[in-house]
């Protein structure tokens, strides 16, 4: 996580990728005993959207995440958290 903080204003790209790839393999691997884990890396995804001045994308991907996530008690409300 430091290092996408690190790199979220120089690689704003590879940190909205890497961070969405981090937080997708616990929530689609069922790890429930990490989620809020899970729901840290959004964070720093919404930091390579604010720097790469893709608010509008960030909001798009935010509701996307919380429609796909519905379903499971732990990780939606923790995204719903980031609004």
């Amino acid at each position: 996580m430091r290092l996408a903080d690190a790199a979220a204003a120089s690689q704003s790209g590879w940190v909205i990728h890497f961070t969405l790839a981090m937080a997708s393999s616990i929530t689609d691997d069922n790890r429930s005993g990490h989620y809020a884990e899970a729901a840290r890396w959004p964070e720093k995804t919404a930091l390579g959207y604010e720097s790469a001045g893709r608010k509008d994308d960030w909001v798009t991907l935010l509701a996307e995440l919380i429609e796909k996530y519905r379903r499971k008690c732990k990780p939606r409300p923790l995204l719903e958290g980031l609004r």
